[in-house]
């Protein structure tokens, strides 16, 4: 008993170690690439840059899945869903794993439908390990051929379908045992990690030989459209536009590139009396203050904007920047009229999941995303 006791503590306590010291390097690589990417660099070097970035992001959103990063007496329990584009998912789990396709010869595609949404709720960093772990496993068995991604609506209902179809040897016993979670199945390791979070989504995972070569694997999960979402023809609208009033250079450059990945619009200033003169000239959905601000302070800035919101009766989302979480700084934040807080250096989860609590949605797609569309659903192998 006391063993046991005794146990459960000291495993919490190396786990919490294995990832602080797993985030540290990984942010570092994160940091690195996105710097390199704001020098000039060719195309080649920038989509391997890219990639390495899309790697390291990756591991870090799995290693806070495995690892939160959060006081231990806030408890567990589900993470929270986050707006997040299908096709851009999609799309930067196939960068990701094009280069060992490439190495192989193969062909890596994904083919997006024409009313798939441009932003749902749901729980991305599952989803990218999911396609991640399809993906990966398609390409190691297929040796001539190609690789297909497919993401549309599900057939009669609401939620999602993704698809990994492959052109190799066909629905193997132990595809067909990993995908069912047969406690005899010897291999497949990725896809009964799939199945698993695919079932804690509510969803279901399933494999089915194709018609001509290869066999598709492929989930259905239930992420609904946020509110103002468009679907991948509609005409493009403009992009939220936030505001973040920040007078460190380096929190102020990790926003503007999270919100900016993110697709929103973003403004920087680094005191308060800019904040309040941005505010002045033009729009904003959402800002991030800082409360410790040269001038005027974050908590100064809340309560002249919401003096001044009395006036012309608009209401922006306010969101303090705080160097921590403790209940003290929550309350002076609400009391000053925020909305709620994020605590530095700004997470992209914790980022990500405050925006889908009080952001309005990124209506538009990334440029850089190719998505294809037809007229028709895509047409599926196991159709």
């Amino acid at each position: 008993m006391g063993a046991g006791t005794t146990g459960a503590p000291a495993r919490d306590e190396s786990m919490a170690m294995v990832g602080h010291e797993l985030r540290a390097p990984l942010g570092g690589i994160i940091g690195l690439a996105a710097m390199l990417l704001d020098t000039p660099l060719d195309s080649s070097q920038r989509a391997t840059v890219h990639t390495i970035r899309t790697a390291a992001e990756h591991l870090a959103a799995v290693v806070e899945r495995l690892v939160p990063n959060r006081d231990p007496s806030e408890g567990g329990g589900p993470p929270p869903l986050m707006p997040f584009d299908p096709a851009v998912l999609a799309t930067t789990v196939a960068r990701l794993l094009e280069p060992q396709a490439a190495a192989k010869g193969l062909t890596l595609a994904v083919v997006g439908h024409r009313n798939l949404p441009t932003l749902v709720s749901g729980d991305p960093v599952a989803l990218r390990q999911v396609l991640v772990n399809l993906v990966t496993n398609a390409v190691r068995v297929t040796e001539v051929g190609s690789v297909t991604v497919r993401v549309r609506p599900e057939r009669g209902g609401s939620g999602l379908r993704f698809e990994v179809s492959d052109t190799g040897p066909g629905l193997t016993p132990t595809l067909a045992e990993a995908v069912v979670g047969a406690p005899r199945a010897t291999g497949g390791f990725g896809l009964r990690i799939s199945r698993d979070l695919v079932i804690a989504m509510g969803g279901e995972l399933h494999a089915a030989p194709n018609a001509g070569p290869g066999a598709t694997v492929w989930c259905t999960v239930d992420c609904q459209p946020v509110a103002g979402a468009t679907t991948a023809d509609s005409p493009r609208r403009n992009v939220a536009r936030v505001l973040v009033a920040v007078d460190d250079d380096v929190n102020a450059q990790v926003a503007l590139t999270l919100l900016e990945r993110l697709g929103y619009a973003v403004d920087v200033v680094a005191s308060g009396t800019d904040a309040l003169r941005a505010w002045g000239t033009r729009p904003y959905d959402l800002a991030l203050v800082d409360q410790h601000l040269p001038d005027l302070d974050g908590l100064q800035v809340a309560r002249c904007v919401r003096e001044l919101e009395r006036a012309d009766g608009r209401h922006i989302t306010l969101l303090g920047l705080t160097a921590g979480t403790q209940a003290h700084d929550r309350e002076r934040c609400a009391a000053a009229g925020m909305d709620g807080t994020l605590a530095k250096p700004i997470e992209l989860r914790a980022l990500m999941a405050m925006l889908a609590r009080f952001a309005p949605p990124r209506l538009e797609t990334p440029p850089e995303v190719v998505h294809l569309v037809g007229d028709e659903l895509p047409t599926s192998p196991v159709d």
